[in-house]
């Protein structure tokens, strides 16, 4: 995944689209493809079995490679920004122990003061965002940090951005959106 994520971000210009596409991301189709389907294998890895997948992994540069992806996302776009997030949820969620080392490799950090480029028009993003602040929120000093930042008003902005909602209803995930956020308020209220 490094290598991949490294060349993209050297060589931005490589495999750009036609003008007359509107994209989000500047890396090739072919990188982002490949990309996809390694974040897809890591996410169903964690879906075995977690402590020790999650182990393994932790000790491989995968934390590197999320921090690169998460702060470079005009390299990569939006979708592979969700499964990206959705890789670090997975990890909290299913090995809540894990959360000092995705401190200690500063992707929470990444991730909070980041977070406000993460809204944009890509429905899979927008859902996986609230699922990522509760992540974040079963650890105190996660909590802290996410009730020092605007991250959480931040998860509003869509609601009020006609190109996010139209995002949002044309799969209707305006109700799973709606949804989510109110878990998180459930499970996490100020």
């Amino acid at each position: 995944i490094n290598a991949e994520v490294n060349f993209a971000i050297e060589n931005p210009e490589f495999g750009t689209p036609t003008p007359y596409c509107k994209v989000y991301y500047s890396a090739s189709f072919r990188q982002l493809s490949f990309l996809r389907g390694l974040l897809k294998q890591v996410l169903n890895l964690l879906s075995l079995d977690g402590s020790d997948r999650i182990r393994n992994l932790i000790d491989s540069s995968i934390l590197q490679s999320l921090n690169s992806m998460l702060t470079n996302r005009p390299v990569f776009g939006f979708t592979l920004l969700a499964y990206a997030l959705n890789v670090v949820q997975t990890m909290i969620n299913s090995e809540p122990t894990v959360f000092p080392i995705l401190v200690e490799s500063e992707t929470i950090k990444v991730i909070v003061e980041n977070f406000e480029s993460f809204i944009g028009p890509c429905s899979e993003l927008l859902l996986v965002l609230p699922h990522v602040v509760s992540a974040i929120c079963l650890n105190n000093d996660g909590l802290d940090m996410i009730l020092k930042s605007d991250v959480v008003k931040t998860l509003f902005k869509p609601l009020t951005s006609l190109e996010m909602v139209k995002v949002l209803t044309v799969d209707d995930s305006d109700m799973e959106y709606g949804t989510e956020l109110d878990e998180l308020y459930r499970h996490h209220p100020p």
